[in-house]
């Protein structure tokens, strides 16, 4: 069975609305679900309250497999940034948020694991550099 990881903006919309209780359950019966250490820092980072932070802590408790960039990917993501935010004309915030974005596709396409992500604008212009395979919710 295919893997996949979801997005950060996938976890909150569905924490915080109780958003795409029936994507997940597509995605249930298409992939193994994984996580990025990426996806769980932000998770982490954002967490505001103790019951937030709980979650994200079960989250990884229970994640048999976490995906990690490697040394590599860090620095093709730095070259994938600096291109990117070159053409687009991103500075600041944006380019230190599209860098977690590209570190995830990156470690997804290096584990031919698919991202499913709702932040369509900017990982199609990600996925022009790398070829990594999107779900769109």
């Amino acid at each position: 069975m295919k893997q996949a990881v979801l997005d950060t903006n996938i976890y909150i919309k569905h924490w915080q609305e109780g958003a795409y209780y029936e994507n997940f359950s597509q995605c249930r019966k298409k992939f193994i679900i994984r996580q990025s250490s990426v996806v769980l820092h932000e998770l982490r980072r954002g967490a505001k309250t103790s019951s937030t932070v709980k979650l994200v802590e079960t989250l990884k408790k229970v994640s048999s497999i976490i995906y990690t960039p490697t040394e590599k990917e860090w620095w093709k993501a730095g070259e994938i940034v600096q291109k990117l935010s070159k053409r687009e004309g991103w500075e600041g915030n944006k380019i230190k948020e599209i860098q977690n974005d590209v570190l995830i596709a990156l470690t997804a396409f290096h584990n031919g694991v698919t991202v499913i992500t709702n932040n369509k604008t900017d990982f199609e212009k990600i996925q022009l550099a790398v070829k990594c395979t999107l779900e769109i919710w």
